[in-house]
């Protein structure tokens, strides 16, 4: 899932994105279940990882065994 960039303004996000996001990849992880890789693709940016991303979120739905 690449989404760039969830909550940045200067690319069309709005506050409420950050959980949107979270809620797309908790409908994307329901929808191909527990034993499917679900990756991410996210900003290396600090300010655009705070207002777009829940990381602890995130991190309970995404694929981690790498």
């Amino acid at each position: 899932m690449d989404w760039e960039y969830p909550g940045v303004d200067y690319r069309g996000g709005k506050p409420e994105d950050k959980a949107n996001f979270v809620s797309l990849l908790n409908d994307l992880r329901q929808a191909i279940g527990p034993n499917k890789e679900l990756s991410i693709a996210v900003s290396a940016v600090q300010s655009v990882i705070d207002v777009g991303y829940d990381i602890a979120g995130i991190c309970r739905l995404v694929h981690d065994d790498l």
